[in-house]
């Protein structure tokens, strides 16, 4: 994966030129791994542990309103003490504590520099989660296997024009095969256009009807 990525960077940019790189993610190891795979003589290289998943294993350590807002006061202004304090008794409470709450506190811990990295030097969101989620997964993974790769390819480029913007409709026209005569366009064959019609409410069981389009030939 990081070569890849080391090949599109090179591709864009002039490599020995970048001074910092910015890794946010969930500190999954092989995310992690890219600070070694990018690092050079000539830049710096970190991993911050983005917003969402911070939060998220605050959440996760305790439901008490009261308790989350005391962890990140206590994270967020780097005092382990007392973090490592409240902590403690939140494991040895069974009526504060989750069946999550052991995992979480020690993925905090492990995370602490990278927490701080994100609140305090690079300051800015990390929006792949939500973008897979919502603009991705929900589309296409209601349906486990119901997608051909060559297909599934061709479906995602048209769902990123549309997120961008991209008047797909009129795409769609300027690929095909059109003639004048009469000053009339002639388009063979004729089209129907209303397949790009917006529908009154989302559901993803009509999702083939904006699908199916794309499989025409360009």
């Amino acid at each position: 994966f990081w070569d890849d990525v080391l090949d599109l960077l090179e591709d864009k940019y002039d490599f020995d030129k970048l001074k910092r790189i910015h890794i946010l993610g969930d500190g999954a190891s092989w995310i992690k791994a890219g600070v070694s795979a990018l690092k050079t003589a000539n830049n710096d290289v970190t991993f911050s542990l983005d917003r969402f998943h911070y939060r998220q294993s605050i959440n996760r350590i305790s439901s008490n309103p009261d308790i989350k807002a005391m962890l990140i006061d206590y994270v967020e202004n780097d005092d382990k003490h007392n973090f490592n304090e409240l902590t403690k008794l939140i494991e040895n409470d069974s009526e504060l504590k989750l069946k999550s709450t052991h995992d979480n506190i020690k993925y905090l811990k492990n995370h602490w520099k990278a927490i701080h990295n994100t609140l305090r030097h690079i300051k800015i969101p990390c929006s792949m989660e939500a973008a897979i989620s919502h603009n991705l997964a929900s589309q296409f993974t209601s349906v486990p296997k119901a997608y051909k790769k060559p297909n599934l390819s061709i479906y995602l480029n048209h769902r990123m024009h549309y997120l961008n913007h991209i008047d797909l409709r009129k795409l769609y026209i300027d690929s095909r095969s059109f003639s004048k005569a009469n000053h009339q366009v002639i388009m063979d064959p004729s089209i129907d256009l209303s397949i790009f019609e917006s529908k009154n409410r989302y559901d993803k069981s009509f999702t083939f009807n904006w699908l199916k389009i794309f499989n025409h030939p360009k």
